[in-house]
């Protein structure tokens, strides 16, 4: 009776009686009163449970208590419908969103979402911030939820898909611990998440040395093993350093032939006409060693190229050792021919 006796004394007398016959003490009356409103109006505001400001927001709009009430249908809050009613949404606007709840509409038109749009996301389960932040990284629903269910946050999502990646791939890439420029680089260089990986196992990281070996013919253990020996990425390296191994070792069987029939010519009665098998058996062993030892390094690296050299090996004893060999006991026998026919003159 104290608040009412205070209050009622801040009304005209003359309005005092009409804001108790329409339900209101005189602490309500003074908050409607001030909101604009007169008493018939603001019963029936008060009875849709609106308050004074939001009512007289409304009135400012041109919607009265009976109007009002269609849109409050919508099961969005009073105020947010006011607010949204300002932002310029239209009665159809505002009915088409009865599928969201009412208290997420506003967050939804501010966020810039259509009810479709909305819905979509909502049913994605994306809240309006969240949905925003992906739509404007450039995702729909669809794909921000396939991403986001994949483990990957908006900002590696967004990295992953700004560099072109479909989400397939970039899961495929990221098993390999890359990152989208790394992936990138590698792609670049023609490479799939498979063969990269077999590469990367290999220690070699860097996408182009690994094009340059794979261009060159090896494959990644081959390559491996040539780094290892600080060989270049040359497939037919190997090939040619046998192929001067077995020339130094005909040139050395061609040099002992030589010797031997010079030896012969000179010195007649000190080689006999197959002593250059004494010459070429007391050199077998060092040639022997070379040659193995360059065969085992050969195969060892287990690149194709190892099997190469194989047909350099009968060439060049050939041509430098059992031609020179041949010549040098030809040479010999005729000496001797020569020195028996002398003896007998």
């Amino acid at each position: 009776m104290r608040d009412r006796e205070n209050v009622s004394s801040a009304l005209p007398p003359e309005e005092r009686q009409a804001w108790q016959e329409a339900g209101f003490t005189e602490e309500e009356a003074l908050r409607w009163r001030a909101a604009g409103l007169l008493p018939n109006f603001a019963r029936e505001w008060k009875a849709l449970e609106v308050e004074p400001e939001v009512a007289a927001r409304a009135e400012g709009l041109g919607y009265g208590p009976k109007r009002f009430r269609k849109l409050l249908r919508t099961r969005i809050p009073p105020g947010d419908l006011v607010n949204l009613l300002e932002k310029g949404l239209s009665e159809g606007d505002l009915h088409a969103w009865d599928e969201i709840p009412g208290k997420e509409v506003r967050a939804w038109v501010e966020a810039g979402f259509s009810p479709g749009q909305a819905r979509n996301w909502k049913e994605a389960g994306f809240v309006p911030e969240e949905a925003k932040a992906w739509r404007e990284a450039g995702f729909s629903a669809r794909e921000a939820k396939a991403w986001k269910e994949a483990g990957l946050n908006l900002s590696e999502a967004g990295a992953w898909k700004t560099a072109g990646f479909a989400l397939h791939e970039a899961l495929a890439w990221r098993i390999l611990e890359l990152t989208p420029e790394q992936a990138t680089s590698w792609k670049e260089n023609a490479f799939d998440p498979t063969t990269a990986g077999s590469w990367i196992a290999q220690g070699l990281s860097d996408p182009v040395e690994a094009r340059r070996w794979r261009d060159a013919g090896f494959s990644p253990t081959d390559a491996l093993r040539f780094l290892r020996k600080d060989w270049p990425p040359d497939p037919r390296f190997l090939e040619r350093t046998a192929a001067m191994d077995y020339l130094a070792i005909g040139a050395l069987l061609f040099w002992s032939a030589a010797t031997l029939i010079l030896i012969r010519l000179l010195r007649p009665e000190a080689v006999g006409p197959f002593a250059a098998l004494l010459y070429v058996a007391a050199g077998y062993p060092f040639l022997r060693g070379r040659a193995l030892a360059h065969l085992a390094r050969v195969w060892k690296a287990g690149h194709p190229a190892a099997r190469l050299p194989r047909k350099y090996v009968g060439l060049t004893l050939l041509l430098f050792g059992v031609l020179p060999f041949l010549i040098a006991g030809g040479v010999s026998v005729v000496v001797n021919f020569a020195l028996v026919y002398r003896g007998t003159s």
